[in-house]
């Protein structure tokens, strides 16, 4: 569950995309392409490495945006006009969707090579994301 700290500033958009430093301002698509929100920043931690002295900020928690439907009611405000709104609801992805999306996630095989603690912890991260719990511990 969110904090109302987390949702001040205009990021109302909870989701659970993973993303990473520098997509802030990036569009958040649903499955059909669709913008639906501004990325704008992710729930997480920093963590040092002490064995390279890196600092990382390792996402553990949700992505928050801000919602398209609030740039629209800006944009009426501004006597200006959205070139196309659709408002049909997105339909579930099938099984071979699903899979595809879990496949290009998990593409990355960690245990080769110079694994930091760090990248350990994304991986679990994006398992958890996934719903693959067992796996993600």
């Amino acid at each position: 569950a969110q904090s109302a700290v987390s949702l001040t500033g205009g990021y109302e958009l909870v989701y659970s995309s993973i993303t990473f430093g520098g997509m802030s301002g990036g569009p958040v698509l649903d499955s059909q392409g669709r913008v639906i929100g501004i990325h704008g920043r992710t729930d997480g931690e920093t963590a040092i490495d002490n064995n390279s002295n890196s600092k990382e900020t390792i996402q553990l928690g949700n992505s928050l945006g801000i919602p398209v439907s609030t740039f629209l009611a800006l944009a009426t405000r501004l006597n200006t006009q959205a070139q196309k709104v659709e408002t049909t609801p997105t339909p579930e992805l099938n099984q071979q969707e699903v899979k595809s999306i879990q496949t290009a996630i998990l593409s990355v095989d960690v245990s080769q090579g110079n694994t930091t603690a760090s990248q350990w912890l994304e991986r679990g991260n994006q398992l958890w994301r996934l719903r693959r719990y067992p796996e993600a511990i």
